[in-house]
């Protein structure tokens, strides 16, 4: 009966360590327009790099070396400074002078759009981090990768059912 526990327990364990496996992320971006690069291109490829830096800092996820080994896709569709809609105004008054002088500028700040992908189950969804305008590229990053390992949760007893049935 002491044999029977500990292999019960065992398989138990065994279990619950490999649902406990990573979800496997790829990252990519389409390749420049006739393979010519531009700052497009450039800042979509950075933007690459930034959210792979951040999401192998999440014990959930791990990047996959290859699309086909990836339990989803991400890829970067967009990584750009956009305008808020919002404004800035500065007023500026020079000692003696009576005249004040008031600025105004769009308010613009860096975003990252990417479409997340389950090519096995032909889902996606968009998401996007626009945090803010002092914000630089990697907080960007940082965003997205809390949303998609968010997203991998919720999502990861169907994520290790489509693995497993690999």
């Amino acid at each position: 009966m002491k044999i029977f526990l500990t292999v019960a327990a065992l398989v138990v364990l065994a279990h619950a360590v490999s649902a406990a496996e990573p979800i496997r992320v790829f990252v990519f971006t389409a390749p420049p327009t006739a393979g010519l690069i531009d700052q497009d291109s450039k800042r979509r490829a950075d933007s690459v790099k930034d959210l792979e830096t951040a999401l192998v800092a999440r014990k959930q996820l791990t990047l996959a070396g290859a699309e086909t080994e990836a339990d989803v896709l991400v890829e970067i569709v967009s990584s750009q400074v956009e305008a808020t809609g919002g404004t800035s105004a500065i007023t500026s008054h020079l000692p003696g002078w009576p005249l004040m002088a008031t600025s105004t500028t769009a308010d613009h700040r860096p975003t990252v759009r990417i479409r997340l992908r389950v090519p096995r189950l032909d889902y996606s969804t968009e998401m996007v981090s626009a945090v803010g305008a002092l914000a630089g590229w990697r907080v960007q990053a940082e965003e997205l990768t809390r949303q998609i390992a968010k997203w991998a949760k919720d999502n990861a007893a169907q994520l290790q059912a489509l693995r497993s049935a690999r």
